[in-house]
């Protein structure tokens, strides 16, 4: 399902009628704007062992059928399979190129080579909600990627990465198979987040979140389907349910900015954390610093400072009364 994703987004290249037509709205220092143009390579399986080193597995029960982690990788593996597996094929390290490495379940995720348990920022844990995802790039040869770990939802932890877990209308499934239901919604966050903000240095607002973390757990209103199956995406004729990506221009302060679509007004359509809805960065202005190099322009409101590397997706607690977009800064 996850192939099939990938090239019906492809497949609607150029239409206004999804998220990641969102993007086109952003600019680099010059003033050229940001082209939906995608298209979808053939899958790589990978099926060698990580470089020496990592994290040990947090212990305990992570999944929804109870099973627990039986490995785990730490960021500078990745970056090193990243990069071995990219030159074994002659793939390029550019700013036209992401590549997404999707874990296989029961391999926890780290920044580090330390766990949960030992306070590292790791993937969903018994001690902490962790993160779902993030993008980053390679050291060296600034290749962009973006972790997709197995995705956590319906977790005996009190944490998880589905819509249950953050404020959201409950697990979603219009595919009839949770687990890549799920991962569609990180995938597609992080993915649009690497395209408006590759190297950390690009759009992101004056609380340092990106596009995808400003809009994360809102998932829209009008949704097709049936509970449990609901669905507020259509791409290429298939259905998906993600969450919603900030749009800077139709931003309402103190509404909302987050849309389905370039043509999704802003309206009280929105489902936010907590039910407040309140957007609480200060995104003034439209000009990013993207691709880097291109010279940095700061509206009003933006930080110069550029957030750290390695951004991505954090969970919320199942409870989650009152969090907000601004409390995940710094996943």
């Amino acid at each position: 399902m996850i192939n099939g994703y990938l090239s019906n987004v492809a497949a609607d290249s150029g239409k206004p009628t999804n998220v990641f037509s969102v993007a086109t709205q952003y600019t680099d220092a010059s003033g050229n704007h940001i082209r939906y143009n995608l298209s979808e390579n053939a899958p790589i399986v990978d099926a060698t062992a990580p470089a020496a080193g990592g994290c040990t597995p947090d212990s305990g029960p992570i999944y929804a059928d109870n099973s627990s982690y039986t490995g785990c990788i730490d960021d500078a593996q990745l970056q090193s399979e990243v990069t071995t597996v990219l030159a074994s094929h002659g793939l390029a390290s550019d700013q036209t190129h992401m590549y997404v490495v999707l874990l296989p379940k029961g391999i926890e995720s780290c920044f580090t080579n330390v766990n949960g348990a030992g306070g590292g920022n790791c993937t969903v844990n018994p001690t902490t909600s962790g993160f779902c995802g993030y993008h980053s790039a390679t050291t060296g040869t600034s290749a962009i990627y973006a972790n997709i770990p197995f995705p956590i939802y319906s977790s005996p932890t009190p944490f998880g990465c589905g819509p249950q877990n953050e404020g959201g209308p409950g697990l979603q499934s219009p595919n009839g198979d949770s687990d890549a239901d799920v991962v569609t919604s990180i995938l597609s966050h992080e993915m649009n987040e690497a395209i408006t903000d590759p190297f950390g240095n690009a759009w992101y607002d004056s609380s340092g979140n990106e596009n995808g973390d400003d809009c994360n757990s809102i998932y829209g209103g009008g949704f097709g389907g049936t509970p449990g199956a609901y669905y507020n995406q259509t791409i290429n004729g298939a259905h998906y349910f993600t969450q919603e990506e900030f749009s800077n221009a139709a931003y309402v302060p103190n509404v909302s900015g987050c849309v389905q679509n370039a043509q999704d007004p802003i309206a009280a359509h929105y489902t936010a954390v907590g039910g407040s809805g309140s957007y609480l960065g200060n995104p003034v202005g439209v000009s990013t610093t993207w691709p880097v190099g291109a010279g940095r322009t700061t509206p009003a409101g933006r930080s110069t400072t550029p957030p750290p590397p390695g951004r991505g997706l954090c969970t919320a607690p199942s409870w989650a009364p009152t969090e907000t977009s601004a409390a995940r800064v710094g996943c």
